[in-house]
């Protein structure tokens, strides 16, 4: 039986510390671009498993990588360094790395060979320059049916309308991704693309039938999990 590297060092964690593990967390505060005291406090008295930037938290890739080497030289167990860097509206480094077209842009391209090619493409570079910072997982592709003209928040992040070119383009991204030795995460699970309510600020609701979900939102899920998406 396959036995993950991990596994011996993971028995002899305490209860307390194997569950700290599995928490993800991000950090906050005027400073928090730099190991602060409440990122401190993830990794050293929580000790997490792994730590998710947002915009607040980075500068330039340089100062980012420097960062990131302080909070793993505090950590036990080295740190899973996750973010949210889809391309399009949601680009947490404004300097220093490229900022791509979103995901609708490339669903638009008409050919399908290009829009498959350049959609891995972009996701292998992008992870690329996520991992020479010391990025190591990507809260990406976003994987949502944009079908409901009244939804304030998904938009021009999707692929488009039709789930089968969102299952397409995704499970792409996920290659390029893996290329790149970036873990891909598939969101947002079961869909976000059929609301009408920003999940920041309040919980949406998908509102069709289970044949309609089946058949229309889960689609891309299904691919991206065939195509052994690691998150």
């Amino acid at each position: 039986m396959y036995q993950a590297p991990c596994v011996p060092y993971v028995s002899e964690l305490t209860l307390e510390e194997a569950i700290s593990q599995t928490l993800c967390f991000g950090w906050s505060g005027e400073d928090a671009n730099t190991v602060n005291e409440h990122a401190r406090a993830l990794v050293q008295e929580m000790g997490v498993g792994a730590v998710v930037l947002l915009g607040r938290n980075v500068s330039t890739p340089e100062d980012t990588r420097k960062m990131l080497r302080q909070l793993q030289e505090l950590a036990a167990i080295p740190l899973l360094i996750a973010i949210d860097h889809e391309g399009g509206a949601v680009c947490r480094f404004r300097q220093g790395l490229h900022c791509f077209p979103g995901n609708m842009a490339l669903g638009a391209i008409r050919d399908p060979n290009e829009r498959r090619a350049l959609t891995r493409k972009q996701a292998q570079t992008q992870g690329a320059e996520l991992r020479s910072v010391g990025i190591m997982w990507n809260f990406a592709p976003c994987l949502d049916v944009n079908n409901n003209p009244d939804n304030p928040i998904i938009g021009v992040r999707s692929y488009g309308e039709d789930s089968s070119l969102v299952a397409e383009l995704g499970v792409q991204a996920i290659h390029g991704y893996r290329e790149a030795g970036i873990v891909a995460c598939a969101k947002h699970f079961p869909g976000h693309g059929d609301t009408a309510v920003d999940s920041h600020l309040g919980l949406p609701t998908v509102a069709g039938s289970w044949e309609r979900l089946n058949r229309v939102e889960l689609t891309p899920f299904r691919a991206a999990i065939e195509a052994g998406v690691p998150a």
